[in-house]
């Protein structure tokens, strides 16, 4: 039966030449060879080779092997108490950091309590650290706002799901300075509508930010609409309280990296553990009580471990001047006035429908006071046979101008047919007759008007489409320029009329 040698490991072959090579050193200088040029002839110092020769005088071939370099004594090593108590936060907080545990045994008193390394160290040496490569492919430019309520982050999330198998959004706002929460309502439809009311609700909680920082989504902005962009009902919200609206570049969501981060810690401390509620109010409460917490309590390291309820100021109003007046007997007797809220703005509320959502004209006022001025009566064709003497009232020169804001009116907007500046009855008739020969309807009074039934009114749909014209419009505008001769023999049949009643 043949015997199996088994090799030895390559740290005991290490080991075992590494005593030999030091063994034949001290023999030389034992034989009487020069310290410094056996040292000159092994590679080391002179010093080493008389350690190796009193370590082989007191101890033999065995003293000549590598000794501990561990200290006899540590006066600064964390006590094991301390080291305990390390273990046992990371156990209970698997997702907490060195910094983080550090943090929360100096919150909890703890005596010579360790520092950020010294935790490391400890979560280390006892196995509780799962190295992982680290791959940074992009170095991102960090960046915040200098002070509270400056700018705010909005976006929306989902992941919220009911007992009956629907799934809810969450529209979010992050303050960007303090990392405040100011907004987490949970909607059963994303709609324009249920956003700008909760963007609304924070307003008037917190005040008004002084701008808001959203994604390209439709909820927001309507930028990339089709066929061509309009304004949604947020950004009209934002315009008309005086809230400057900032949009990221497309497929870019590092931009909003503060509320993209706050969701990553929502979904994985929260949602994922949470399971589905049985109705959007107790989802509502649960996230209410977990953001409470996460205001109050969690220290965040951007902001050198303080909560976000300690550096986050919301707007308050000002209770007067810093030098209080002399108060009146009357108002002695009133009770102290309490300390100042939150603000309570007049938060303009979204409109009502879509159609809200066009430019409003504005409306034209005559005089200072701002009210309108009745006008004199314009003289109609029945009365053209009043006196030459008679001056019918010139219009105020404000009612001619365009309005301050909204689209360019039209023609037919400006001069109407039954109210234009007409100066008299002649002119007036010319006018009607022009805006009905325009619109294809008969003049009033008229024998085409009188006719009856074989006269079709109003314009045609392919002349009144805003987009593409059809293939037919050409005929249709032709048609109108065959039913607009009949009307100019009117004219000239009423001017005949009018020139001869004068």
């Amino acid at each position: 039966m043949s015997v199996i040698e088994i090799p030895e490991s390559p740290a005991a072959d290490d080991e075992d030449w590494t005593v030999e090579h030091r063994f034949r050193a001290v023999a030389e200088v034992l034989d009487g060879a020069p310290v410094a040029e056996v040292a000159r002839r092994y590679g080391t110092s002179r010093q080493s080779v008389h350690t190796w020769l009193r370590r082989f005088r007191e101890g033999g071939r065995d003293g000549l092997k590598d000794r501990s370099r561990r200290p006899h004594s540590s006066p600064s090593r964390v006590p094991v108490e301390v080291e305990l108590a390390v273990c046992q936060l990371r156990e209970t907080y698997p997702r907490w950091g060195a910094r983080r545990i550090a943090h929360a045994l100096a919150v909890r008193g703890v005596a010579n309590a360790p520092g950020r390394s010294a935790v490391h160290r400890i979560l280390v040496r006892n196995g509780l650290v799962n190295h992982q490569l680290q791959v940074h492919r992009r170095v991102y430019k960090r960046w915040q706002r200098d002070a509270p309520m400056q700018l705010w982050q909005m976006d929306l999330m989902g992941g919220v799901f009911l007992a009956d198998g629907r799934e809810c959004k969450l529209v979010t706002g992050i303050d960007d300075h303090s990392r405040f929460i100011v907004i987490a309502t949970v909607l059963l439809q994303p709609t324009g509508r249920a956003v700008c009311e909760a963007f609304i609700d924070a307003m008037r909680h917190f005040g008004m930010p002084s701008e808001v920082l959203t994604d390209n989504g439709k909820q927001f902005t309507g930028r990339f609409s089709k066929p061509l962009p309009n304004e949604v009902m947020f950004e009209r919200v934002c315009r008309e309280n005086g809230v400057n609206q900032r949009l990221t570049k497309p497929r870019s969501p590092t931009t909003t990296g503060k509320i993209e981060r706050f969701h990553k810690t929502l979904r994985r401390e929260m949602l994922d553990h949470s399971g589905p509620f049985a109705n959007p109010a107790a989802a509502q409460a649960a996230i209410d009580a977990w953001v409470h917490a996460y205001i109050h309590t969690r220290p965040h390291q951007s902001l050198e471990m303080a909560t976000p309820a300690q550096v986050f100021r919301p707007h308050t109003l000002t209770t007067g001047p810093s030098t209080p007046p002399t108060p009146s007997p009357a108002a002695v007797a009133q009770p102290a006035a309490e300390p100042s809220e939150p603000m309570r703005l007049p938060v303009l509320p979204p409109p009502r429908s879509s159609e809200e959502n066009h430019p409003v004209r504005a409306v034209e006022r005559d005089g200072p006071s701002g009210a309108s001025e009745p006008t004199a009566p314009s003289p109609s064709p029945a009365t053209s046979s009043a006196p030459a003497s008679h001056t019918p009232a010139r219009p105020s020169p404000s009612s001619s101008r365009r309005p301050a804001s909204g689209p360019r009116p039209r023609g037919r907007d400006l001069h109407p047919p039954t109210q234009g500046p007409a100066r008299d009855p002649l002119h007036r008739l010319a006018l009607t007759v022009n805006h009905h020969a325009r619109h294809r309807q008969p003049v009033p009074g008229s024998r085409r008007a009188l006719s009856g039934p074989s006269w079709t009114p109003g314009p045609s749909w392919a002349t009144r489409s805003v987009g593409r014209p059809r293939a037919d419009a050409a005929p249709v505008a032709g048609s109108v320029a065959r039913a607009a001769g009949p009307a100019r023999r009117d004219v000239s049949r009423a001017r005949c009329a009018v020139r001869g009643g004068r």
